[in-house]
């Protein structure tokens, strides 16, 4: 079971249609997946001082989903690279 990726409402594992805002919700679930990965690739690429390709992986990531998280490792990235006025510049335009 998950959550709706628009309106949050739990569903089940069988829903295809969410039953309170009618969106499908197989294509919007496998990008919020696909998102998750890529952080998570991001963060392991990190440890691994691979600093260009974890920010790539982050910034995959956030053209499939806007998250906050993913905003932070993409500017986490630049500062362990030693970009700090690029990764100053990306948290700023973060809403």
């Amino acid at each position: 079971m998950s959550d709706c990726p628009v309106c949050r409402r739990a569903l089940e594992a069988s829903d295809a249609v969410c039953s309170r805002c009618g969106v499908e919700v197989k294509n919007l679930l496998a990008l919020e997946r696909a998102a998750r990965r890529l952080i998570l690739s991001g963060i392991e690429l990190l440890r691994q001082r691979r600093f260009a390709e974890a920010r790539a992986a982050f910034m995959r990531s956030l053209a499939l989903r806007r998250s906050e998280k993913a905003a932070r490792g993409a500017a986490v990235a630049l500062l362990c690279a030693g970009s700090f006025a690029e990764a100053l510049r990306s948290r700023q335009k973060m809403p």
